[in-house]
């Protein structure tokens, strides 16, 4: 490998073990109803504790950013 393209490989490498990792999770995640409140999201534990915000709110273990939000 030249140095001059080691840049453009890492993002590469990245993508691809970030996408095995997340392979056996795609059949739920793909499947899941996000009509449904999060605590009753059938998402996989490492999944649904990934989750940020869900329908335009918070999610639990994310409610502390909201005091960074705050536009005063």
């Amino acid at each position: 490998m030249a140095v001059e393209i080691l840049p453009s490989e890492l993002p590469r490498e990245s993508s691809l073990f970030f996408g095995n990792l997340l392979l056996p999770y795609l059949h739920q995640m793909v499947n899941a109803d996000l009509k449904k409140e999060f605590r009753e999201l059938a998402l996989p534990a490492p999944i649904k504790r990934s989750v940020i915000l869900h329908k335009g709110a918070l999610t639990p273990d994310y409610t502390f950013i909201a005091k960074f939000l705050t536009t005063e």
